[in-house]
């Protein structure tokens, strides 16, 4: 079921540098790639970092702590040490804000 928050104004995010929101107690990554917003699960499960706070090259984010990569659109794992795959949430903009979906499974 479909539960859409509002989390930030758009223009926070830039194709670059993605920023950490928190809702009901998640924490959530918001990215830019290619003119398209992305949601992912902000904590990295290898070393408790937050991904925003990582390097972002293309749609991987990089930890800061151990430089495990994903993929913040399908939250897959790409580089060592990491091996779990991360959640990813449906993110939209409407009137320059953005919104999460943290009822989409």
């Amino acid at each position: 079921m479909s539960d859409w928050r509002e989390v930030a104004p758009a223009d926070t995010v830039d194709e670059d540098e993605g920023i950490g929101v928190e809702v009901d107690g998640k924490n959530i990554g918001i990215f830019l790639y290619e003119g398209k917003f992305y949601g992912c699960e902000n904590v990295c499960p290898h070393g408790a970092a937050f991904l925003s706070d990582g390097f972002q090259e293309g749609c991987e984010i990089e930890c800061p702590l151990h430089q495990g990569r994903f993929d913040f659109i399908t939250g897959e794992p790409k580089g060592p040490p990491v091996d779990t795959p991360i959640r990813t949430y449906p993110v939209k903009e409407e009137g320059g804000k953005l919104f999460v979906d943290i009822g989409a499974e």
